[in-house]
């Protein structure tokens, strides 16, 4: 996976988002669980557009 850099970056965004569930389920205070949720989404997000797309950047390919 190291070879092609959108399997690297899956790979990491898969693990980013592992973190952020796990935050987000530790958390003590409300605004502590939403920001880690809406951390781990946008995680999932640029995943499945990586993931579509075969770019390390996902969508953000064409304005970048």
């Amino acid at each position: 996976p190291f070879v092609q850099a959108w399997l690297t970056v899956k790979l990491v965004l898969l693990a980013a988002y592992i973190v952020f569930g796990f935050k987000t389920m530790k958390a003590t205070s409300k605004f502590s669980q939403m920001l880690f949720y809406i951390a781990a989404l946008a995680c999932v997000s640029l995943l499945i557009s990586v993931a579509l797309t075969h770019n390390p950047m996902g969508f953000l390919s064409r304005w970048l």
